[in-house]
């Protein structure tokens, strides 16, 4: 679907560094109101279910996280 066309603004950013450390810095750089993240990732937290970035985003992000879930 093309997002723009329907009136909804998205930016792409390429930053390199730790996920949480980078992505928390451009949520208060950019105002972010929205982070899609995986649910999964490299460690085993939360039973599993979330990976270390989701779960701190989650936790300290300052905006809404939507966490999709590994197909």
């Amino acid at each position: 679907a093309d997002l723009a066309a329907e009136g909804i603004a998205v930016r792409t950013l390429l930053r390199e560094g730790h996920p949480s450390r980078v992505l928390g810095q451009l949520i208060g750089e950019q105002g972010i109101e929205l982070v899609a993240v995986g649910a999964h990732g490299k460690s085993m937290l939360v039973a599993g279910l979330l990976g270390s970035t989701s779960e701190h985003l989650l936790a300290n992000a300052g905006c809404d996280v939507l966490v999709v879930p590994q197909v």
